[in-house]
């Protein structure tokens, strides 16, 4: 017999840091288990940019271009701060 739970969490997304960081050597040595998008679980590949979405439910969690463009361009009650310029 084969029992499957699935729990489903809702996250309330208020703002989002673009350019936060570039996903580096750097970047993977300080924080070696951060490889994926919290959003849609996509690894991030070598000088993708990083966002940072701030979230009332959880902790800051980082996202990718798509994720981040898909919350601009739908959720327009979600605050967007802008970097000058990648660290």
């Amino acid at each position: 017999m084969k029992i499957t739970k699935i729990k489903t969490t809702n996250y309330n997304i208020y703002q989002v840091a673009k350019n936060f960081l570039k996903f580096n050597e750097p970047f993977r040595r300080v924080q070696p288990k951060m490889k994926r998008c919290f959003i849609c679980d996509s690894n991030f590949k070598d000088n993708d940019n990083i966002h940072l979405g701030f979230f009332k439910e959880t902790k800051n969690r980082i996202l990718c271009d798509k994720c981040l463009t898909n919350i601009v361009l739908n959720h327009p009650d979600v605050k967007v701060i802008e970097r000058k310029k990648n660290r």
